[in-house]
């Protein structure tokens, strides 16, 4: 390529027939050497400039593959976190999944038993109540049967406890009417004491009691006095010719069975109420 000092340094031949005009030649040369010579100093310019822009466009280029070796070790990166969590997660779930089918397991298996205690308490408590039903008729039963022995035995007793009537021995009297002496006091029979406790048929035992009866204060004894100087209240006395015959008539015993305590089932510490 010239260069504007090669086309300043032109030289022509001279010529006598048919050349330029030196002059205009001259000029013209003048004139393209001060434009060519502009437009050379841009050219270099431009080329210092593009020398630039290639390194910057090799650097970018080379950034530009180091970014995309970045991005593709990311974009694997990405991925392989995305299969490592995701085989991560199906573990978990499995896991959870396991542990929650054995925890239900678990509650359903608790549920039967307690469905079976449930079942199990139910017949227990329907067989203590039909024992308990019969245990009551049974008692039930035996105090009727008490009650109706002891009146019979009292109904048998009373004619045993009448005591025989003592003679009497007349006086003379001026009327039609005797005067009747005093009976003469009888022996003196022993005190009817009932007892404190009587025997019930078929009755299971009892188990004792820690705390004190109360039967002996419950209890009322009955005696007869049959001394001579006794008021005679419930006497009864019935004229049989010449002589009297007195009939001792004793309080009818009466029993109480408030205090009665016994089964099979009796709770020896509940405490008596007053």
């Amino acid at each position: 390529m010239l260069t504007p000092q090669e086309i300043a340094e032109k030289k022509f031949d001279k010529v006598i027939m048919g050349g330029y005009d030196m002059a205009a030649v001259d000029a013209f040369l003048d004139t393209v050497e001060k434009d060519y010579g502009q437009i050379y100093k841009e050219n270099i310019v431009l080329k210092n400039k593009m020398k630039v822009l290639v390194a910057k466009i090799e650097e970018y280029r080379t950034v530009d593959e180091s970014m995309r070796k970045a991005l593709l070790s990311a974009q694997g990166m990405a991925s392989s976190i995305i299969e490592k969590a995701k085989a991560e997660s199906a573990d978990i779930e499995k896991l959870a999944q396991a542990k929650a089918d054995e925890k239900l397991a678990s509650y359903q298996e608790r549920i039967a038993a307690e469905e079976m205690r449930l079942e199990e308490a139910k017949t227990g408590v329907q067989a203590f109540v039909e024992r308990m039903l019969a245990m009551y008729e049974k008692e039930a039963a035996a105090l009727r049967a008490f009650r109706e022995s002891e009146f019979h035995a009292e109904a048998e007793a009373a004619p045993a406890m009448t005591p025989a009537a003592a003679p009497v021995a007349a006086e003379p009297a001026p009327a039609m009417t005797p005067a009747p002496e005093k009976p003469a006091a009888p022996a003196a029979a022993p005190s009817a004491v009932l007892p404190d406790t009587v025997p019930l048929p078929n009755i299971p035992p009892v188990p004792a009691d820690p705390t004190p009866r109360r039967a002996e204060q419950n209890t009322r004894v009955f005696e007869a006095d049959l001394s001579p100087n006794a008021e005679l209240p419930n006497s009864v006395k019935r004229a049989q010719g010449d002589e009297e015959e007195v009939i001792m008539l004793t309080p009818k015993p009466r029993f109480e069975f408030k205090d009665l305590q016994f089964g099979e089932n009796y709770d020896v510490g509940r405490k008596k109420k007053k």
